[in-house]
Order: C-alpha cells, then structure tokens, then sequence
C-alpha cells in the first residue's frame, strides 16, 4: 500500500520549533539534546494549540496504492497534495484485467463483468448492445465508469507533512476501513514519529 517514501526537513524542523523563544536564526541544522527535548514536548501538544506547528515541516513524500474508498476519504484531509496518480479514467481498460487492481473482497462476479463490459468495448467500433440495450460508445465507456467498484485500486504520489500525519492517525486510528488501519500502521514507523508525537 506504501512505496517509496522520503522524508525532508526533520532535524531542520526539530531546530526550528525553538525559533519563538530564540532571537538568533539556525546557521546549521545539528540538533542537541536540548533540540529534541524541546521538539518532543512541543510536537505532544493538543491539536489546534499551535505548538506543534514545526511538524508541518517535516515533509513526507510516498506513493499510496489504495481502493477509491480510501481515496475518497483521504482527500477529506487539504494539508497534502497529490504530486500525481493513476487515472481510472485513462487508464480502466487495461487496469481491470489485473485482479491486483481490485481489493480481495471485490466479488469475483463483478469484476468479471467489468471486464467483459471493457472487452466489448474494445471490440466494437460504435453501438455496443449490453443487456437489451444498444449504447453508442461514448455512453459505453461512461457506464464502464459508473460501474468499477468502490475497491477497485489506483496509485498516486502524494506530499505531506508530520502536523497532518498527526491529526490523520488521532482520527484514523481506530478506523472500520482496514487500508486506514494499515496506513496509521506506517504511519508509526516513520522516523521519529513516535518519539515526537506518540
């Protein structure tokens, strides 16, 4: 589900989070003792209490492959961008042939009809009749569309940063959708994740 991750900033971010009470600016990025005491009781702090706001430094690039009911939730949170991704769009008539696209509790039946509606699709030229009815093509490709399941996959490279990463597992955590449990899961591996904000 997670690939390629880089992380940026994070001892320059641990050095920053004593800028409010220090009148001289960082020349180097070495980080004391003192630096990670501080970073570790600040980065504890409460939500919204605006003590923790150096974690918003510490950037997180990954690619996420995940079904479209992780996605849709995980756009809920706007400290992130998608740096790219998957499109279905472009990309369903060949993505559904591949069982690995589709989450394991995605019926069989029905991605075996998707891909026969993408099979069909990619037979005809222009009028394709499906259950009785006659579509033109475009309309075709619109239903094929409308009808990929909820736990079919796309991948994306996403940018984020500690401060999200913190308020996604406070509210993720305990989550029903198993790909939230499992992010919030590598989510604690990250470097110095636990230690400055767990």
């Amino acid at each position: 589900m997670i690939y390629n991750v880089n992380i940026y900033g994070l001892d320059e971010s641990i050095k920053a989070s004593g800028y409010p009470k220090n009148i001289k600016l960082m020349k180097n990025s070495n980080i004391n003792n003192n630096d990670i005491n501080r970073a570790e009781s600040l980065g504890h702090a409460d939500h919204g209490s605006g003590h923790d706001c150096f974690l918003k430094g510490i950037i997180v690039q990954h690619d996420i492959f995940a079904t479209q009911a992780f996605w849709q939730q995980w756009q809920r949170y706007h400290f992130h961008d998608i740096i790219s991704s998957q499109s279905k769009m472009h990309n369903i008539l060949k993505l559904s042939k591949n069982k690995e696209n589709f989450h394991y509790l995605v019926e069989p039946s029905i991605i075996n009809t998707i891909n026969e509606m993408v099979n069909l699709y990619n037979s005809l030229d222009n009028s394709i009749e499906w259950m009785n009815i006659v579509y033109n093509k475009k309309e075709f490709f619109q239903k094929i569309i409308y009808n990929v399941p909820m736990g079919f996959k796309l991948g994306a490279r996403v940018n984020t940063n500690y401060l999200q990463l913190k308020t996604i597992y406070e509210q993720r955590k305990h989550h029903r959708l198993e790909e939230w449990l499992q992010y919030c899961g590598w989510i604690e591996t990250l470097k110095s994740f636990k230690t400055l904000i767990l």
